[in-house]
């Protein structure tokens, strides 16, 4: 008696009944890569937060749960790449969330192509929208962002600082071709850069009335202060980020970019969103963090009718349409994605509208 009571526990504890069956958790794996680590750790981890939000909600409600399995990319292509491929090939997932890195999509999206393998990416490069039928976008391109910052940007003359990546070169061309002033000046700095006062002192020779800063290294913004430069910094949506501020302080007031969501809407979905991840995380959620929850849910609602059929998802994503926290969701026949853009600015330490 006492061997059989033994047996009998060991076989619940591997997960065996009786009848020699493996019981096995009902789940889906979906892939994430996101920057977890490197200079865009910080909005790898705010769209980590909304992706695990969404997860415990859902799993909440259904018996077929999900399971995200995390690669971090530092926004890395060649890494990105890599972690593409082992999801695609060892782990076998049919959807893969991320990443935030323009370049980083690029180089997963004929991964995706080929294994017919859906990608759901949160980045802006005009080249994306190019990359592949298999390949779609939670958040809007660079050319959304950046008409509406060069047709907000009442200046003449503007100087440009632009990271070395495809969302620099793609945002800084979508505002070129919109901009009615000149473009005097042009620099470009790689991504690890720490120190830009030589390129901001060369920008500042020309007497430009603004900068158009296209990056995600705040250091900039303080080292124009300290430099004494007091021409208007013009950004990116990357701008609304608490590094901003903490890094740039004062520097920071008065910088205008242009943004997809505003966190205090009054849209019913948005204040609940916003009550449940306060109540996880301590602070109201950000854009980007905003976006891929939706892309969670929607990736959510398409699973329960398609499964793991990679060829359904993609075709479902094509015809549905989603009202989320940010608005309303329908792609277009490339993937992407269109909300309302506004323009921002940094006002006493916070971000509001401009």
């Amino acid at each position: 008696m006492r061997i059989f009571v033994l047996a009998l526990a060991l076989a619940l504890i591997v997960g065996c009944s009786i009848s020699g069956q493996v019981v096995k958790e009902d789940y889906v794996e979906i892939g994430a890569i996101l920057p977890l680590s490197g200079t865009s750790a910080q909005y790898g981890e705010y769209i980590k937060e909304a992706i695990d939000l969404a997860v415990e909600e859902i799993n909440s409600k259904r018996d077929s749960k999900l399971k995200i399995l995390y690669e971090d990319s530092q926004c890395i292509p060649a890494t990105a790449a890599t972690a593409m491929n082992k999801l695609v090939y060892v782990n076998g997932v049919s959807v893969v969330l991320g990443d935030w890195c323009s370049s980083d999509v690029l180089a997963m999206a004929p991964i995706a192509e080929k294994s017919k393998t859906v990608i759901l990416a949160s980045a802006v490069s005009p080249k994306i929208r190019y990359a592949g039928d298999y390949v779609f976008r939670v958040q809007p391109d660079a050319f959304y962002y950046a008409e509406k910052l060069a047709s907000s940007a009442l200046v003449d003359d503007i100087g440009i600082i632009l990271v070395n990546t495809d969302f620099g070169y793609g945002f800084v061309d979508e505002f070129e071709r919109n901009f009615n002033g000149s473009v005097l000046v042009k620099e470009i700095v790689e991504s690890d850069a720490n120190d830009f006062r030589t390129e901001l002192m060369k920008v500042s020779q020309y007497n430009v009335d603004a900068l158009l800063y296209v990056n995600y290294n705040w250091l900039a913004v303080k080292q124009a202060r300290e430099l004494g430069l007091n021409f208007t910094i013009f950004g990116t949506p990357t701008m609304e980020n608490e590094e901003l501020i903490r890094i740039a302080g004062s520097a920071a007031e008065g910088v205008v970019y242009p943004y997809h969501f505003d966190p205090l809407s009054n849209n019913p979905l948005n204040v609940v969103y916003q009550e449940k991840y306060k109540a996880k995380y301590g602070r109201m959620s950000e854009g980007f963090a905003a976006l891929m929850y939706d892309g969670v849910q929607i990736i959510s609602l398409v699973l329960s009718v398609c499964g793991e059929d990679s060829t359904c998802i993609k075709d479902e994503l094509y015809n549905l349409t989603y009202e989320g926290v940010t608005g309303l969701s329908k792609f277009d026949s490339f993937g992407d994605i269109r909300k309302e853009i506004v323009i921002k600015t940094v006002k006493n330490g916070s971000f509001v509208l401009y």
